[in-house]
């Protein structure tokens, strides 16, 4: 692992402070749409929240028999 990170070009990794806001959001609940999915720091997820929201057809439900 070591090797592969003294070897990565930089724009491979975030800053540390996109991942914690990232995480400052998910803890105020302002991601909740994005339940039970990997969520990529870089990525527009006011953008993916909307868009889970009106388009969850691909959702796993759990039915109670």
């Amino acid at each position: 692992m070591a090797a592969f990170i003294d070897n990565a070009p930089e724009e491979v990794f975030s800053p540390p402070e996109v991942a914690a806001g990232v995480v400052a959001r998910i803890a105020a609940g302002e991601l909740d749409g994005l339940s039970g999915r990997f969520v990529d720091a870089t990525a527009d997820l006011d953008a993916l929240v909307a868009r889970e929201l009106t388009e969850d057809a691909l959702k796993l439900r759990l039915v109670q028999p």
